[in-house]
């Protein structure tokens, strides 16, 4: 008898510190439909999302300046949800920003404005309808970039980049950029290709960092790029145009193939078929 309690002791006084078991944060009630709409979508794709939130203590629906939707802080493990600029009524539409901001702070997404998405730095108002239209696809496309926070951890992914402090004035008007970057990766700054270690929207390898630091210092540049300004879409932009001013390329054909292939692979029959899927896109994306 005194045996047997001794293990109900010890099992009732362990629960607290299994580790499946992971607490929740406090959701505002005009907030938890959504919430509970993202930890279903996180269950349909085998994401565990108690995991990914136990850096959030709250999500609430609470005061911010104007001009903001919503934001993620991190080093106060909270979520504010703007009440002066979201009537609670309009669902969808806390929906969109408890999506985005979750992205921030659960998963570690950056903004993303490459192509329409979620993680749009800037949400216009005008344009709410056709994140309503698309919701379907949007969804898909948001937890097609997810990683494990294991996974985030080793890679750094998310150490300098929140909500806060992301860089939302990213416009990419090179049409060209934006179909390498489609063929790259769909446009996923978190893609990662764990056989080459290419990393980004660009998918770039650590030998291209290694090679735009070479041309910055014979440039006579005290810049230096770091494996994991890869992860970051503004820098990796930066990298691309170095790299295509560099070596003079001035068609889209070149600038694919010899992105594809280096700075030869304009002569390189291997590169033919990455410059006709960048080709395609080009065409699509000039309809």
């Amino acid at each position: 008898m005194i045996k047997l309690l001794g293990i109900l002791v010890i099992t009732i006084g362990g629960v607290i510190s299994f580790p499946f078991f992971q607490p929740t944060p406090h959701v505002d009630s005009e907030l938890q439909y959504a919430y509970d709409d993202w930890r279903q979508e996180c269950k349909q794709r085998d994401i565990n999302p108690n995991r990914n939130v136990r850096n959030i203590d709250s999500i609430i629906f609470g005061s911010l300046g104007m001009g903001f939707w919503g934001k993620c802080f991190k080093e106060e493990r909270k979520i504010i949800i703007n009440s002066k600029m979201i009537n609670p009524e309009d669902t969808f539409l806390i929906k969109l920003i408890v999506y985005h901001e979750l992205g921030h702070c659960a998963f570690d997404y950056r903004h993303d404005n490459t192509f329409f998405g979620i993680m749009n730095a800037t949400l216009p108002e005008e344009k709410i309808p056709v994140y309503k239209y698309f919701w379907d696809y949007l969804v898909d496309d948001f937890f097609l970039k997810y990683q494990t926070p294991r996974t985030r951890k080793r890679l750094g992914v998310g150490k300098t980049c929140t909500c806060e402090n992301a860089r939302s004035n990213i416009d990419i008007d090179d049409t060209v950029l934006k179909a390498i970057m489609y063929v790259e990766s769909r446009g996923n700054n978190n893609a990662h290709c764990f056989k080459e270690d290419a990393v980004g929207c660009l998918q770039i390898r650590p030998i291209m960092v290694r090679d735009i630091n070479r041309i910055l210092k014979l440039q006579g540049s005290q810049e230096v790029y770091q494996l994991e300004d890869r992860w970051d879409v503004f820098k990796s932009v930066q990298m691309f145009n170095i790299y295509c001013k560099h070596y003079n390329l001035d068609t889209p054909e070149k600038k694919a193939r010899c992105w594809n292939g280096g700075p030869k692979g304009i002569y390189k029959a291997t590169t033919l078929k990455y410059w006709y899927k960048v080709k395609n896109k080009l065409v699509e994306l000039t309809q």
